[in-house]
Protein backbone atom coordinates (compact mmCIF):
# COMPACT_ATOMS: atom_id res chain seq x y z
CA UNK A 1 0.00 0.00 0.00
CA UNK A 2 2.58 1.98 0.49
CA UNK A 3 4.93 1.73 -2.47
CA UNK A 4 1.45 2.82 -4.24
CA UNK A 5 0.96 5.90 -2.37
CA UNK A 6 4.65 6.88 -2.87
CA UNK A 7 3.83 6.04 -7.07
CA UNK A 8 0.75 7.67 -6.90
CA UNK A 9 2.98 10.76 -4.98
CA UNK A 10 5.84 10.56 -7.74
CA UNK A 11 2.80 10.63 -10.43
CA UNK A 12 1.26 13.07 -8.98
CA UNK A 13 4.75 15.56 -8.02
CA UNK A 14 5.53 15.14 -12.23
CA UNK A 15 2.12 15.81 -13.20
CA UNK A 16 2.27 19.28 -10.87
CA UNK A 17 5.66 19.87 -12.20
CA UNK A 18 4.83 19.41 -15.29
CA UNK A 19 1.60 21.90 -15.60
CA UNK A 20 4.36 24.83 -13.95
CA UNK A 21 6.71 24.29 -16.86
CA UNK A 22 3.94 24.94 -19.30
CA UNK A 23 1.99 28.20 -17.55
CA UNK A 24 6.33 29.17 -17.14
CA UNK A 25 6.75 28.81 -20.62
CA UNK A 26 2.98 30.16 -21.99
CA UNK A 27 3.24 33.37 -19.72
CA UNK A 28 7.09 33.70 -20.96
CA UNK A 29 6.35 33.32 -24.56
CA UNK A 30 9.21 34.58 -27.06
CA UNK A 31 11.01 37.07 -24.61
CA UNK A 32 12.15 34.98 -21.65
CA UNK A 33 13.53 37.06 -18.84
CA UNK A 34 17.48 38.05 -18.94
CA UNK A 35 18.95 36.27 -17.33
CA UNK A 36 17.60 32.81 -19.16
CA UNK A 37 19.62 34.02 -22.13
CA UNK A 38 22.97 36.04 -20.65
CA UNK A 39 23.76 33.46 -17.86
CA UNK A 40 24.71 29.62 -18.86
CA UNK A 41 23.23 28.36 -16.17
CA UNK A 42 20.11 30.58 -17.02
CA UNK A 43 20.20 29.12 -20.75
CA UNK A 44 20.81 25.54 -19.32
CA UNK A 45 17.06 26.39 -16.74
CA UNK A 46 15.12 27.41 -19.82
CA UNK A 47 16.33 23.82 -21.41
CA UNK A 48 15.21 21.97 -18.99
CA UNK A 49 11.86 23.80 -18.43
CA UNK A 50 11.18 23.24 -21.73
CA UNK A 51 11.79 19.31 -21.26
CA UNK A 52 9.58 18.94 -18.32
CA UNK A 53 6.81 20.60 -20.30
CA UNK A 54 7.20 18.26 -22.41
CA UNK A 55 8.34 20.01 -25.06
CA UNK A 56 11.33 19.32 -27.08
CA UNK A 57 13.87 22.30 -27.61
CA UNK A 58 14.35 21.90 -31.61
CA UNK A 59 10.47 21.31 -31.88
CA UNK A 60 10.59 25.18 -29.67
CA UNK A 61 13.24 26.35 -31.88
CA UNK A 62 11.33 25.35 -35.13
CA UNK A 63 7.91 27.68 -33.91
CA UNK A 64 10.35 30.41 -33.15
CA UNK A 65 11.90 30.47 -36.53
CA UNK A 66 8.01 30.25 -37.82
CA UNK A 67 7.16 33.11 -36.43
CA UNK A 68 9.91 34.38 -37.51
CA UNK A 69 9.01 34.21 -41.37
CA UNK A 70 5.85 34.58 -40.73
CA UNK A 71 6.73 38.56 -39.31
CA UNK A 72 8.58 38.76 -42.09
CA UNK A 73 6.82 38.09 -44.66
CA UNK A 74 4.07 40.57 -43.14
CA UNK A 75 6.28 43.10 -43.50
CA UNK A 76 7.51 42.56 -46.91
CA UNK A 77 3.52 42.25 -47.83
CA UNK A 78 3.41 46.13 -46.57
CA UNK A 79 6.15 47.43 -48.70
CA UNK A 80 5.72 48.92 -52.52
CA UNK A 81 6.85 46.87 -54.69
CA UNK A 82 10.61 46.44 -56.30
CA UNK A 83 12.14 48.54 -52.76
CA UNK A 84 12.53 45.33 -50.98
CA UNK A 85 13.37 41.51 -51.84
CA UNK A 86 14.83 38.75 -50.15
CA UNK A 87 16.86 37.67 -53.49
CA UNK A 88 19.63 39.85 -55.65
CA UNK A 89 19.48 41.08 -59.00
CA UNK A 90 19.96 37.35 -60.22
CA UNK A 91 17.58 35.56 -58.24
CA UNK A 92 20.36 34.51 -55.70
CA UNK A 93 19.24 34.42 -51.59
CA UNK A 94 20.33 37.98 -50.66
CA UNK A 95 21.86 35.83 -47.57
CA UNK A 96 22.45 32.22 -47.42
CA UNK A 97 20.53 29.49 -45.57
CA UNK A 98 23.74 29.42 -43.19
CA UNK A 99 23.77 32.81 -42.41
CA UNK A 100 20.04 33.39 -41.78
CA UNK A 101 20.65 30.18 -39.86
CA UNK A 102 23.13 31.54 -37.30
CA UNK A 103 21.22 34.61 -36.68
CA UNK A 104 17.93 32.81 -36.26
CA UNK A 105 19.94 30.69 -33.31
CA UNK A 106 21.71 33.98 -32.01
CA UNK A 107 18.16 35.92 -31.93
CA UNK A 108 16.64 32.85 -29.99
CA UNK A 109 19.09 32.11 -27.70
CA UNK A 110 18.77 35.85 -26.38
CA UNK A 111 15.30 35.37 -26.24
CA UNK A 112 15.22 38.30 -28.89
CA UNK A 113 11.09 38.50 -29.93
CA UNK A 114 10.16 37.04 -32.95
CA UNK A 115 8.73 40.76 -34.24
CA UNK A 116 12.52 42.01 -33.87
CA UNK A 117 14.48 39.70 -35.39
CA UNK A 118 11.91 39.74 -38.74
CA UNK A 119 12.64 43.46 -39.15
CA UNK A 120 16.41 43.38 -39.14
CA UNK A 121 16.36 40.51 -41.80
CA UNK A 122 13.43 42.75 -43.43
CA UNK A 123 15.76 46.28 -43.54
CA UNK A 124 18.75 43.68 -44.92
CA UNK A 125 16.52 42.93 -47.90
CA UNK A 126 15.94 46.94 -48.55
CA UNK A 127 16.95 47.27 -52.63
CA UNK A 128 18.42 50.79 -52.30
CA UNK A 129 21.01 49.86 -49.26
CA UNK A 130 22.56 46.55 -50.00
CA UNK A 131 23.78 44.90 -46.62
CA UNK A 132 26.16 42.11 -47.26
CA UNK A 133 25.96 39.20 -44.68
CA UNK A 134 29.13 39.63 -42.78
CA UNK A 135 27.87 43.25 -41.79
CA UNK A 136 24.35 42.01 -41.15
CA UNK A 137 25.48 39.18 -39.04
CA UNK A 138 27.90 42.27 -36.98
CA UNK A 139 24.25 44.24 -36.91
CA UNK A 140 22.50 41.18 -35.09
CA UNK A 141 25.16 40.89 -33.01
CA UNK A 142 25.20 44.16 -31.71
CA UNK A 143 21.59 44.42 -31.81
CA UNK A 144 21.73 41.38 -29.30
CA UNK A 145 25.16 42.18 -27.69
CA UNK A 146 24.43 46.13 -27.13
CA UNK A 147 21.33 47.69 -27.93
CA UNK A 148 19.14 45.22 -25.75
CA UNK A 149 21.57 44.89 -23.35
CA UNK A 150 21.68 48.37 -23.26
CA UNK A 151 17.81 49.45 -23.21
CA UNK A 152 18.80 52.45 -25.50
CA UNK A 153 19.81 53.23 -29.24
CA UNK A 154 23.12 54.36 -30.50
CA UNK A 155 23.71 58.41 -29.88
CA UNK A 156 22.79 58.81 -26.23
CA UNK A 157 25.44 59.00 -23.07
CA UNK A 158 23.51 57.02 -20.60
CA UNK A 159 19.83 55.90 -20.06
CA UNK A 160 18.77 59.14 -18.72
CA UNK A 161 19.48 61.19 -21.79
CA UNK A 162 17.65 58.94 -24.23
CA UNK A 163 14.63 59.46 -21.10
CA UNK A 164 14.88 62.71 -21.40
CA UNK A 165 14.78 62.67 -25.26
CA UNK A 166 11.94 60.22 -25.64
CA UNK A 167 9.95 61.85 -23.07
CA UNK A 168 10.40 65.57 -25.32
CA UNK A 169 9.42 64.06 -28.31
CA UNK A 170 5.93 62.59 -26.81
CA UNK A 171 5.54 65.89 -24.73
CA UNK A 172 5.79 68.35 -28.12
CA UNK A 173 3.62 65.30 -30.13
CA UNK A 174 0.54 65.87 -27.27
CA UNK A 175 0.88 69.99 -27.63
CA UNK A 176 0.33 69.25 -31.39
CA UNK A 177 -2.32 66.87 -30.99
CA UNK A 178 -4.06 69.64 -28.57
CA UNK A 179 -3.22 72.13 -31.01
CA UNK A 180 -4.83 69.81 -33.84
CA UNK A 181 -8.02 69.84 -31.55
CA UNK A 182 -8.35 73.40 -30.72
CA UNK A 183 -8.44 74.19 -34.73
CA UNK A 184 -11.07 71.16 -35.64
CA UNK A 185 -12.76 71.98 -32.73
CA UNK A 186 -12.45 68.50 -31.15
CA UNK A 187 -10.62 66.67 -27.89
CA UNK A 188 -7.80 64.91 -29.42
CA UNK A 189 -5.68 64.93 -26.29
CA UNK A 190 -6.94 61.15 -25.37
CA UNK A 191 -5.77 59.52 -28.34
CA UNK A 192 -3.64 56.35 -27.88
CA UNK A 193 -0.56 55.81 -29.83
CA UNK A 194 2.93 54.09 -29.22
CA UNK A 195 6.32 55.65 -29.37
CA UNK A 196 9.37 53.76 -30.89
CA UNK A 197 12.69 54.56 -32.33
CA UNK A 198 14.03 52.72 -35.50
CA UNK A 199 16.78 53.22 -38.35
CA UNK A 200 20.18 52.06 -38.21
CA UNK A 201 20.56 53.89 -34.39
CA UNK A 202 19.11 50.79 -33.45
CA UNK A 203 21.93 48.30 -35.02
CA UNK A 204 25.06 50.81 -35.62
CA UNK A 205 27.25 53.02 -33.51
CA UNK A 206 29.08 56.36 -33.09
CA UNK A 207 32.34 55.82 -31.43
CA UNK A 208 31.79 57.71 -28.10
CA UNK A 209 28.66 55.95 -27.54
CA UNK A 210 29.02 53.31 -24.01
CA UNK A 211 29.04 49.86 -23.82
CA UNK A 212 27.51 46.98 -21.84
CA UNK A 213 29.79 45.52 -18.90
CA UNK A 214 31.76 42.64 -20.62
CA UNK A 215 31.37 43.47 -24.07
CA UNK A 216 33.98 44.55 -26.21
CA UNK A 217 33.84 47.43 -28.45
CA UNK A 218 36.74 46.53 -30.74
CA UNK A 219 34.37 43.18 -31.68
CA UNK A 220 32.27 46.28 -33.19
CA UNK A 221 34.53 48.57 -34.75
CA UNK A 222 33.88 47.52 -38.54
CA UNK A 223 30.35 49.08 -38.17
CA UNK A 224 29.51 52.50 -39.74
CA UNK A 225 27.98 54.84 -37.38
CA UNK A 226 24.40 55.58 -38.02
CA UNK A 227 23.14 58.62 -40.22
CA UNK A 228 20.98 60.09 -37.58
CA UNK A 229 18.55 58.78 -35.23
CA UNK A 230 15.13 58.02 -35.82
CA UNK A 231 11.91 57.27 -34.00
CA UNK A 232 8.58 56.84 -35.21
CA UNK A 233 4.63 57.48 -33.66
CA UNK A 234 2.73 54.64 -34.80
CA UNK A 235 -1.55 55.49 -34.21
CA UNK A 236 -3.76 52.63 -35.12
CA UNK A 237 -5.35 54.03 -38.56
CA UNK A 238 -8.63 52.55 -38.55
CA UNK A 239 -9.37 53.74 -34.33
CA UNK A 240 -7.48 57.18 -34.59
CA UNK A 241 -9.69 58.38 -37.43
CA UNK A 242 -12.79 57.03 -35.39
CA UNK A 243 -11.94 58.69 -32.59
CA UNK A 244 -10.87 62.02 -34.90
CA UNK A 245 -14.45 62.01 -36.42
CA UNK A 246 -16.33 61.24 -33.32
CA UNK A 247 -14.34 64.47 -31.68
CA UNK A 248 -15.09 66.69 -34.60
CA UNK A 249 -18.86 65.87 -34.45
CA UNK A 250 -19.34 65.89 -31.15
CA UNK A 251 -17.79 69.50 -31.42
CA UNK A 252 -20.04 70.65 -34.00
Amino acid sequence: MSDFLSASGSVLAGNLLKISAKNLVNEFGETWPPEFATDSRGVEARESILKLAGIEIAEHFDNYKKKVNSELEHLLSLEKPNTFSSVGLLGMPRHNPEVLAEVMQMAYDSSTPASEIAGLIHISYRNRKLIESEEFILRVKYYINVTKVRKYVAGFASMENYQDFCTDVKDNFNKALAQMGEKLGGDFRSIEYEFYMQGSAVWKRYPTDPFPEGVDPNDYTELPAPGDVEFAIIMDSEKTLTHLLENWINAR
